[in-house]
């Protein structure tokens, strides 16, 4: 089966645009609100979700706080899945999730549910890629691609090994550690991207550590793309108590995907980014 998210990614590199890419928590604040934030994203290139897990060593306190309510409310795959269903304009779904979940529902049935509600890519945070060919191939042949992180620590052979496991795109992690907001884009993150460049054609998207229209600005002048996560996440928990938040929301929303989409010229990749912090 054809994978659309690898054709969505490549027609975006071609046209020139970079994609942006806001990372929600699935069912956080709450289910309705949810649905709104959903529903208020506009015109983004990517939408990644994550589905909560009890244990998730890859993200920072702001996403495990969210997390945590969404599970102490009820939210699971199948609830996520009817909750997209609901939702058929959303543009092309990236569910981040950790391997347990996706066993526990049973990998084809999981997949073939998360098809049918508009996903287009996965990634399962803690599976090491040399051990998931079965996983892959399942999530293929519901048109599903296997999104897979690189880290800045990833020397250059299992770069190697990684890029040609991946499909849909590459998820250059621009700290290591956690996901969460820092102040600064780390120069070492040029040369993950520069390096990932070297041993594939996928397209490379930058995340963990985004915070800031500046940011993405910097990102998007040397990588395909850029995910913004833990401070949209901080800025639901800052506001959604307040009045017209979700219209706040999308405004932010507007305004980092406004930053990507700008015509800058490319950085040289022994240069650091512009980090705005």
């Amino acid at each position: 089966m054809d994978l659309a998210l690898a054709d969505h990614m490549h027609a975006l590199r071609r046209s020139g645009r970079k994609a942006f890419i806001p990372f929600l928590t699935a069912g956080y604040p709450d289910r309705d609100a949810f649905r709104a934030v959903l529903a208020a994203v506009g015109d983004v290139d990517c939408l990644e979700i994550g589905l909560p897990f009890s244990d998730p060593v890859a993200d920072g306190p702001s996403i495990c706080h969210a997390s945590d309510v969404a599970l102490a409310a009820g939210m699971r795959p199948d609830v996520l899945f009817d909750t997209l269903h609901t939702l058929p304009d959303l543009p092309p779904i990236v569910l981040m999730t950790y391997l347990n979940p996706v066993l526990a529902y049973g990998p084809d049935a999981f997949f073939a549910r998360a098809a049918a509600a508009g996903v287009r890519g996965v990634i399962l945070t803690d599976l090491p890629p040399e051990d998931g060919a079965d996983l892959f191939a399942a999530a293929a042949a519901h048109g599903i691609a296997s999104v897979l992180l690189v880290a800045p620590t990833t020397g250059d052979a299992r770069m190697r090994d990684i890029a040609a496991r991946a499909t849909g795109f590459l998820y250059a992690v621009a700290v290591t550690g956690t996901t969460g907001a820092r102040g600064a884009i780390a120069a070492e993150t040029v040369d993950t991207v520069r390096r990932l460049r070297a041993v594939t054609d996928n397209p490379v998207v930058v995340g963990f550590g985004v915070s800031t229209p500046e940011q993405v600005r910097g990102v998007c002048g040397f990588a395909d793309g850029v995910v913004v996560g833990s401070a949209l996440v901080d800025f639901i928990r800052a506001r959604c108590t307040t009045p017209h938040w979700v219209a706040e929301f999308a405004h932010c929303v507007h305004a980092l995907a406004a930053a990507a989409h700008a015509d800058l010229p490319l950085h040289s990749a022994a240069e650091a980014p512009d980090s705005g912090g």
